[in-house]
């Protein structure tokens, strides 16, 4: 259900990727401001608490097949289900979906950084938690179950065990 990665700046996060017009519906948890233009400013402000930090973006998309055209509310509850899994329900962030394809989906870009303590989210192993989290809600919802790549038993079932010396 969902693709992820990390970037370097918050420029353009909730429009710019396709075609500025900030999708079809935008939200924000933990949001800096209820205006979303707004957001990604705030955040890049936030960002700069940490001067370490390179990549403070954490992009994800998740989206569902065609036939499952989920309400606002569900594709939002599920956004942030995946935000305080992954531990970042404090974080700022901003969740975008966008009607340019057939399938629906959203797009939710977080500040790695805490807006109140500056310390950058350890992202480590971020994408095997976030496909749990979306498996974890694909049976809990009753959606279409998605083999994952990362987590599970689709991943154990996937890697062979080298033959021992002798067999």
């Amino acid at each position: 259900m969902g693709v992820a990665g990390t970037e370097a700046g918050l420029g353009g996060a909730a429009g710019d990727r396709h075609g500025g017009d900030g999708g079809d519906w935008a939200a924000a948890g933990k949001r800096p401001t209820t205006d979303p233009p707004l957001g990604p400013l705030m955040m890049r402000s936030t960002a700069m608490l940490s001067k370490r930090v390179k990549d403070p973006v954490l992009h994800y998309a998740i989206s569902w097949p065609e036939y499952e055209q989920l309400p606002k509310g569900r594709m939002l509850g599920i956004a942030d289900r995946t935000l305080a899994d992954l531990g970042l329900a404090e974080h700022q962030a901003v969740i975008v979906a966008h009607d340019d394809t057939a399938h629906p989906h959203v797009h939710v870009m977080v500040n790695r950084v805490h807006p109140e303590t500056g310390v950058a989210w350890e992202k480590w192993k971020y994408k095997t938690r976030l496909e749990r989290s979306l498996k974890e809600q694909e049976k809990e919802l009753g959606l279409t179950q998605v083999p994952g790549r990362l987590s599970g038993t689709e991943r154990d079932k996937r890697v062979q065990r080298r033959p021992t010396k002798g067999e």
